[in-house]
Parts: structure tokens; sequence; C-alpha cells
């Protein structure tokens, strides 16, 4: 589009980049799903033909979801004999489709045929025996960050969440709730190829204590983690009083590029990035942290090729961005930050990361777990282990009230079927209800 989509684009241009919201495949550096979404229908209204189309509502989801929904109806199978199911699918999209076939147009091919065909056989097998663990499958990716949706119109929504058919969480909203603080660090690939496969994560959270602060003494000395050689910058932005600010959390992210140099010389040029990259096989992230909802980041150690900004006027918080250097085949970097939550937090810190998916598994942060370094008459209340800031550490309470079982959400989903028309009948939606 010529024009950005509003005034907060301008703000959000300093932290994202000057052509974020270029291009659907850079918005979605913003973690803040609403905006996201909200972007794609501009630039979507944008191109020509589309000029008066109805969009109703945008929605995201990963091979993560592709493969909880092929766990609850079955498996697929396709044009080249290969089998997708509740174990196959992800490896299949973040990996083997690209080194088996690393032919782009081949590989957009297997692509669209394999969209098409698990999406046939889920819809085609929706019946009283999947319906359950499909509405679960549902509910459960929206809770993890694998299925987001953005409605046009928020009561429609609100009408899906309260249904239990997805969960609230499916917005993609940050947590405001600084009781229950949440920290993010968002990543994006910048490099070209497809490595995202072999990186490693893993996340520490670390209340700490003393005379001076852990954020006090890594600026006197500069350093904060000794596996980082660039020295501590003070990010400290003073947005809030001493009195406002509580506990203080140290926090250290990992990458770890699994790559050998002898696999990374193995694989196609579409994964390694070929001669498009300086380090062959090598990863490059730009990385977004975000400071709990009425807490701060203070300082911030890692080795960072260029520095972006560390502002505190988007979205009501603090952002940092930076790019990080290579992570070279074999090799790990390590960043680490200092955090002070609200005076008003009740739970201890949590930190969440962009889903990285690897053969291991999938890594999300450190979920709720905390290590507490402070004496027992000097700690809080917030608790030692953590336990209660893990999956519903940002969790907003407005929908308390929804089943947490997917399955009561059957009869309201067969009162919305006979509801539904195009235009949806509001009125008629909310009589379903």
């Amino acid at each position: 589009p010529e024009k950005p989509m509003d005034d907060t684009v301008l703000k959000e241009r300093q932290v994202f980049g000057d052509t974020f919201d270029q291009y659907p495949a850079t918005t979605t550096i913003d973690p803040e799903f609403q905006r996201v979404a909200q972007m794609n229908k501009y630039m979507w209204l944008y191109q020509k033909g589309n000029e008066d189309a109805n969009v109703a509502g945008v929605l995201s989801f990963d091979p993560v979801f592709l493969q909880a929904l092929l766990g609850a109806t079955g498996k697929v199978k396709l044009s080249d004999g290969r089998v997708l199911d509740g174990t196959t699918t992800v490896p299949f999209f973040a990996s083997d489709l690209y080194t088996d076939y690393p032919d782009f147009e081949q590989q957009n091919s297997f692509v669209s045929e394999a969209a098409q065909a698990i999406m046939n056989h889920v819809l085609g097998n929706a019946n009283a025996s999947t319906a359950s663990p499909l509405l679960k499958a549902i509910r459960d990716t929206s809770a993890s960050g694998h299925f987001k949706l953005w409605m046009a119109d928020p009561d429609e929504q609100e009408a899906l969440i309260t249904t239990g058919l997805i969960d609230d969480k499916a917005s993609g909203e940050l947590s405001a709730d600084s009781q229950m603080p949440e920290a993010g660090i968002y990543l994006s690939e910048l490099q070209q190829g497809k490595q995202d496969w072999y990186l490693k994560t893993s996340t520490t959270v670390t209340k700490t204590c003393g005379d001076a602060s852990a954020s006090q003494n890594a600026l006197y000395s500069g350093v904060l983690d000794k596996r980082i050689t660039t020295a501590v910058r003070n990010t400290h932005l003073g947005q809030f009083t001493e009195d406002q600010l509580g506990d203080e959390y140290t926090v250290t992210f990992t990458m770890k590029n699994t790559l050998t140099k002898a696999k990374a010389e193995s694989l196609p040029d579409f994964v390694n990035g070929g001669s498009e990259n300086p380090v062959l096989g090598g990863m490059l992230y730009r990385v977004v942290l975000t400071a709990p909802y009425g807490g701060e980041i203070t300082a911030v150690q890692a080795d960072i090729d260029s520095w972006g900004t560390n502002t505190a006027s988007l979205y009501d918080r603090q952002y940092i961005m930076f790019n990080q250097q290579w992570i070279e085949p074999g090799k790990e970097l390590t960043i680490a930050y200092t955090v002070r939550v609200s005076s008003d937090a009740t739970h201890p810190l949590n930190v969440v990361t962009t889903p990285v998916v690897n053969a291991d598994g999938i890594e999300t942060g450190s979920n709720g777990k905390v290590t507490d370094e402070c004496p027992a008459d000097k700690s809080s209340t917030n608790g030692a282990d953590g336990a209660n800031g893990g999956a519903d550490g940002g969790r907003n309470d407005a929908h308390k009230g929804a089943s947490s079982d997917p399955s009561a959400g059957l009869d309201a989903l067969d009162k919305l079927k006979s509801q539904i028309s195009c235009p949806v009948d509001l009125k008629s939606l909310a009589g379903s209800m």
C-alpha cells in the first residue's frame, strides 16, 4: 500500500523496521497478532480486484495445528505415497519437504496438495466419534499459539470463545495482566534458507536478590553471562517509579545451531542458503524482547550485530529489538537480560518465545519455571517454583466461565450451524448462545 494503515504503524516501523508492514511475510515479526491480522486485511483489500471484498477475519496456523487435526481424525496419503498423520506432518512441512523436493515449484505443488488433502480429510471425517478430539485439538492449539484468529466483528470472536470451541488466547494478544507478568522473546529469520528446523533453544528464569540488583552488578562489571562477549547494555528507561516496580529476574535464552558443517554442505541450497549466505548453514535472527506489562527490561547482554530500539511507546510496553550475530553450524549464542516486574505481581515471571519446532519437539519458553535465589525471609509470596506462572500466566480472566471441555461446545455448535447464514446474522448467532 502507498500509505500506512494508521498512525500506529509509524511507531511500529521504529521497532520492527521501515518495511515490516509492506509484505504479509514480514508483518509477523510483530508478536501482537491483532495488529498483524488487521495489516493483512489492509494489504488484501489493496490488491487489485479485492477492493470491495468483505474480509470477516484473518487466521494463522502452522504445521503443529495441521498435525493436531490429523491426530484427531486419522492419516492422509499424498501422491508420492507419503503418509501424513499425527506424528509425521510437522517434520514434513518443516524439514522433509525442502530436502526431498529442493525445486521451488515442486515444493509449492506439494504444500498445496498436502494442505488441501488434510482439510478435505478433516472436514470429511468430522463425525460423532471424531468431534470431541477434533475440538480438543483446535482448542489446545489455539491456547498454545499454533492457531490464531482475529474477527473483524469482536462479537463473533467472543461468541466462538464462549462456546469453548477456541481458547481465549486464540486472539494472539500479548498479556496485559501485571499480576501475572509475562515477558516475550520473538525471532525472525534474516538469512536465506530453511534452517529453523535445526535451531534448539533453552530459556531460564532466575529470581535474584541482594544489596545491589543484578542489573546494577552487571552494568558495573559489564557481564551478566560469561558466555557472551559483548558488554552489558543499559536499557533502563525510567518510565516507572521504584515503588511501581517489584521483583527482579534474570533471563537467559540460548540458541544453538545443531547443524554440522558437513550436514550444512549436504543440504540443498534452498535449505542452507547457498551462495546467498556468507555463513553456509548459519543462522541470523532479528530478536524482539517485550517487557511484562507494567514492568521493565533494565539491562541486556547479547552478541549483537546491530542495535534497533528500546522504546517504551508501543502498545504501552517496552520493546527491545536487535539483530544478533551469525550462529555458525555447531555453535550457540546466549542472550541475557534483567527484568523488573510490576509491584502488583502476584506470580513469578513467565517468559514465552516464538514456538521453536525441531526434531526434539516444540520449545516455547520457560513454561513458568523459576529458580529462586532469594532468602526465604526476603522472598515475596510469589512462590519459588513458579508453578503458578505457567501456561495460564497471561490469560485474561474474562472467559473463566467458558467450558474447558471442548466437547461441551457440541450442543452450542449444532445451534450455531443452524443459525449461520452468509452474511452472518449476529442476532440469530447471539440467540443460539
